[in-house]
């Protein structure tokens, strides 16, 4: 909530705050049904080496999708800071 705060000052903190705690909620309302029946998929890892042969299951490839689009989102994210310019940080 910090950086959120950070980059829409001089924006009501509990706005920020309030907008962000229901848009995870509502992605996680979205996201929730979509694992579900995610995890009732396989997938075999690797099959044809032994030493590495596994499955992995659909859920788990979703979460790991979300959290590369998150990391590559905040990776080439770059706002000023107004609070912190404001108080001369």
């Amino acid at each position: 909530a910090e950086l959120a705060v950070d980059v829409t000052y001089p924006g009501d903190e509990t706005a920020v705050e309030s907008v962000q705690q229901f848009g995870g909620n509502f992605c996680s309302a979205l996201l929730v049904p979509v694992a579900g029946s995610a995890a009732k998929l396989d997938y075999q890892f690797l099959p044809n080496v032994p030493f590495l042969a596994g499955d992995i299951r659909g859920d788990v490839i979703l979460m790991m999708f979300v959290s590369i689009l998150t990391y590559l989102f905040y990776c080439g994210f770059n706002a000023p800071l107004r609070r912190s310019l404001a108080d001369g940080d």
